[in-house]
């Protein structure tokens, strides 16, 4: 096998096992190829022309503004030689499943600066965004239930000396909340004071509380 081969070969492996979709068009913006990561991702390998995009269904996130035809990212690639960074997509893949991803794309110029074609890539980040949202209503929920219930909740991490109130915490002592405060000395002292005179020996006292 010919180093020019051995080349070819090395790259086409690489474009088939990157874990990240990754698409090429030609320079007319028509779709040529897809690796196995962006197959899955839409669900399909459609080979389209950019008057055919519409296939294509998303949405831009957070706007939830539905992509119109002819203003995808590789349509301003081809057009303009626009890069097109972190686009946020909620997608209707063609297999009918919703997923989130991160758009990208970019063109790919010869030395005099022409538009040869682009390169397409996605991913998909539709776990970690559930995630987050999870994560945040969790937290939504744990504020909301200590301003009922007027509980709240701090931890002092007494090797490294830096210390987290909860917002209700600041509210039962009557504070204000300031986010450059949280872990400083002033907050640990506030903290410490809260407590009798007779037992702010740190061995008296956990490290955590609420």
């Amino acid at each position: 096998m010919s180093d020019l081969k051995k080349s070819e070969f090395t790259l086409q492996k690489i474009f088939e096992i990157l874990p990240i979709g990754l698409w090429f068009a030609d320079k007319n913006g028509n779709l040529l190829k897809g690796n196995r990561a962006g197959v899955d991702i839409w669900g399909a390998e459609p080979q389209v022309g950019m008057g055919e995009y519409k296939v294509f269904k998303a949405r831009r996130i957070p706007s939830m503004e539905e992509v119109k035809d002819g203003d995808w990212a590789l349509n301003h690639t081809i057009n303009e030689g626009m890069t097109v960074k972190d686009e946020l997509l909620e997608t209707d893949s063609f297999d009918g499943k919703k997923k989130i991803i991160l758009n990208y794309t970019a063109p790919i110029k010869n030395e005099n600066n022409e538009i040869l074609g682009a390169i397409v890539v996605n991913q998909d980040v539709t776990g970690y965004i559930q995630s987050e949202e999870k994560l945040r209503k969790s937290e939504t929920l744990l504020k909301e239930t200590q301003k009922i219930s007027k509980i709240g909740g701090w931890e002092w991490n007494v090797e490294r000396d830096v210390m987290y109130w909860t917002d209700e915490v600041y509210a039962i002592h009557g504070l204000i909340y300031d986010e450059r405060e949280n872990s400083s000395k002033k907050l640990i002292a506030q903290s410490i004071e809260c407590y009798r005179e007779q037992d702010r020996d740190s061995s008296k006292y956990s490290s955590a509380c609420i």
